[in-house]
């Protein structure tokens, strides 16, 4: 049995500047919800849940929003 620590492990930030950049989707809501999960990581497990909750409903009411708008899916890509 090996005791050597898995190299691709990164370890849990401490600090908000430790934290890895959000994804960018070029949508500016979509943006600046995932950006509020930045700093999870420095967060107690109560201000985690509070704050993927949020980002739940604001990424919820963004898809309903776009649902209603009647803006067209793309087709998916030929096989």
């Amino acid at each position: 049995m090996s005791t050597d620590r898995d190299s691709s492990v990164q370890p849990t930030p401490t600090s908000p500047d430790d934290a890895p950049l959000p994804p960018v989707t070029g949508n500016d809501q979509v943006d600046r919800a995932l950006a509020a999960l930045g700093q999870l990581p420095t967060l107690d497990v109560e201000q985690r849940i509070a704050r993927l909750g949020a980002a739940q409903e604001q990424l919820q009411a963004i898809l309903n929003g776009s649902r209603d708008a009647g803006i067209p899916m793309p087709d998916p890509p030929a096989r």
